[in-house]
């Protein structure tokens, strides 16, 4: 099984492209009958699938794809972090400020 992240979803045709999350960065197609739980995958998911032969096509797809996390938590621990860098930001800022001088 290998793990990577929903890069594109198609909502109304219900395929998509998963990339790999190794240094190869493959993108494996993926359609909505391959996903486990019949979810609608989204953009930034976190994804496990085991790559397959396409029965129509030949070609290596994803299949067996399974969600591991939901784009909500890596959005929220993004945020996170940009609110704590701004924060430490304006905190350094106020430090360093110069004096504004008194006309």
């Amino acid at each position: 099984m290998l793990t990577g992240i929903v890069k594109f979803w198609n909502e109304k045709r219900h395929y998509g492209f998963v990339t790999t999350a190794d240094r190869e960065k493959v993108t494996y197609f993926v359609h909505l009958n391959d996903v486990t739980d019949c979810v609608d995958l989204q953009p930034m998911m976190k994804v496990q699938f085991a790559p397959g032969p396409d029965t129509r096509t030949g070609k290596t797809v994803g299949k067996d794809v399974k969600v591991i996390s939901r784009p909500e938590a890596a959005i929220k621990s993004l945020l996170d972090s940009i609110y704590d860098a701004a924060a430490g930001m304006k905190a350094t800022a106020a430090v360093t400020k110069p004096a504004t001088p008194d006309y």
